[in-house]
């Protein structure tokens, strides 16, 4: 048979039928369009073709073999066919298939995207009116195809909108709880309140037990339960590399089973802000309020060396004049 390639012969024209095929067909053609993935939807076009005289589904190419039996199986029966497919362009045509007697590409398409072929093979060429229910089925079959990117795209799309939210609710959520901490913490500066006051405040901030710990390692102040027994031990060198890494890197760091932040090393010494978190489930929003309960302890720390400083100069004051005030009633 002398094959030529082209556009397969179209006719709207029917012919009598096997009804019962025939309507087996219909049913079939019209599920296409409810597939919820590719793979029903190929599936579904291959029942459909059986339901034609001598027509089988040999292939489906979308831009890769989505489904190859009988000779579309072979790598070099299928590299053949791209080749003719790419010739043929959007049309579809005639194919050659080893050993098959009638082979033909009708193009799978929806609203001007074309989205590969069927590749259909027979023992006698079909007639019009299967050719044009082929057509119909390939017809179905993109829109079908198009249905479902349509549909992925969409639920990916909300996906992401589902995420946007959720990361914009969290965002606004620790926003307003490091806004909320530092307004409690320079409630602290400003009552005087202390370490112990700094640890209360970012215990009550986090709901983590907390520990104020000077330069060595002494607790200076605890908040929540537990915090006296979960002071983890460790060597002085230990400590001190801990304390120099928690400086450098200008931040909150972790440390067994501690969320770390220390104070700037000055005249007052430096002091340890600890947050006890051994399942490590603290996060941003937890480093954050750590990081301005260093900075409060810091100022508390200077206020008390401030404090200090004058009341030991009142007090030399105070013991000079005392002691002018003798020698001036001396003889």
């Amino acid at each position: 048979m002398t094959k030529t390639r082209g556009r397969l012969p179209y006719s709207a024209a029917a012919r009598a039928d096997d009804e019962p095929d025939r309507r087996r067909f219909l049913a079939l053609v019209t599920a296409v369009l409810d597939c919820p993935d590719e793979r029903q939807i190929i599936d579904l076009a291959a029942a459909c073709v059986a339901c034609l005289a001598n027509c089988r589904l040999d292939g489906v190419y979308l831009g890769g073999w989505s489904l190859a039996t009988a000779s579309c199986r072979e790598l070099m029966v299928q590299a053949a066919v791209e080749d003719q497919l790419s010739l043929l362009g959007v049309t579809g045509g005639l194919v050659t298939i080893p050993n098959q007697s009638w082979a033909g590409a009708i193009p799978v398409r929806s609203s001007g995207r074309v989205f590969g072929s069927l590749v259909v093979v027979a023992a006698t060429p079909p007639s019009a009116f299967d050719e044009f229910r082929l057509r119909m089925l390939a017809d179905h079959t993109g829109a079908a195809l198009a249905n479902v990117g349509w549909s992925a795209r969409q639920k990916s799309l909300e996906v992401k909108l589902r995420s946007t939210q959720i990361a914009h609710t969290h965002a606004v959520d620790g926003f307003n709880r490091v806004a909320a901490a530092r307004d409690r913490l320079l409630e602290v500066a400003m009552r005087g309140e202390g370490e112990q006051g700094v640890a209360r405040a970012v215990h009550e901030l986090t709901g983590f037990p907390v520990t104020v710990e000077d330069r060595d390692g002494t607790a200076l102040a605890r908040a929540g339960a537990g915090a006296a027994d979960r002071q983890l031990p460790q060597s002085l060198a230990a400590r001190r590399q801990l304390l120099e890494r928690a400086r450098r890197a200008n931040r909150p760091v972790r440390a067994n089973g501690r969320l770390v932040a220390v104070t700037r090393p000055g005249k007052y010494g430096l002091a340890v802000l600890a947050l006890h978190d051994t399942d490590g489930r603290s996060g941003e929003v937890e480093e954050i309020v750590l990081a301005h309960g260093a900075a409060i302890l810091e100022i508390e720390l200077a206020r008390q060396h401030s404090l200090a400083e004058t009341e030991l100069r009142l007090g030399r004051d105070l013991i000079g004049e005392l002691l002018a005030g003798a020698a001036a009633l001396l003889p």
